[in-house]
């Protein structure tokens, strides 16, 4: 899953999640939804909110938020010891998720009962819902996220590059031969 290299650090494809799903935390505060218009106008005038964050526009906004928040975790995991075999499989299907949740929320952001907008004299043309920022930044964050987690599944099953240790020739003198030797890393 995650390379965890001699120094603790993370290939860049790992950061890529990890700061994902830091990123998808700190964007669920976000407006994910807005209503706006002339009840919109009123209704701010009062002192309400017209926005909604991914944590109150139902649970499939913060599912996708926790996928990949889960994502990150696991990719931090190994910096801790925990090994999880098929890691990049299990971050791809995370990310895949938080793709289809955020994507599921936008095309089911709720419209407003045109019989409770005559309850308070205003037309269903005087009040729109939309998709905040939030919910397009989230949904950008995700395809990145799952689109590192291809990568990091494409180039995991590639051997890294190696150099070979230079052997001094077959003429060289013996205490050169003896030392390669002794040093096979020099």
């Amino acid at each position: 899953m995650a390379s965890v290299d001699r120094t603790g650090r993370f290939s860049p494809l790992e950061w890529v999640g990890i700061l994902a799903g830091l990123g998808a935390l700190v964007i669920s505060f976000f407006p994910w939804q807005r209503v706006t218009g002339q009840f919109a106008d009123m209704v701010e005038q009062i002192g309400f909110r017209t926005t909604s964050t991914a944590w109150s526009s139902g649970p499939v906004a913060w599912l996708a938020v926790l996928a990949l928040f889960l994502a990150a975790a696991l990719l931090l995991a190994r910096a801790f010891g925990v090994r999880l075999p098929g890691g990049s499989v299990v971050w791809l299907l995370l990310a895949v998720t938080a793709v289809v949740l955020v994507i599921i929320r936008w095309v089911t952001l709720p419209d407003l009962d045109p019989a409770r907008l005559a309850l308070l004299n205003l037309k269903p043309e005087d009040v729109e819902t939309n998709a905040g920022p939030g919910l397009f930044l989230c949904l950008g964050i995700a395809i990145v996220s799952m689109a590192a987690a291809v990568a990091r599944i494409r180039t995991a099953g590639r051997p890294a590059a190696r150099t070979a240790p230079v052997r001094p020739p077959a003429g060289a003198p013996a205490a050169e031969r003896a030392d390669q030797d002794q040093h096979p890393d020099r």
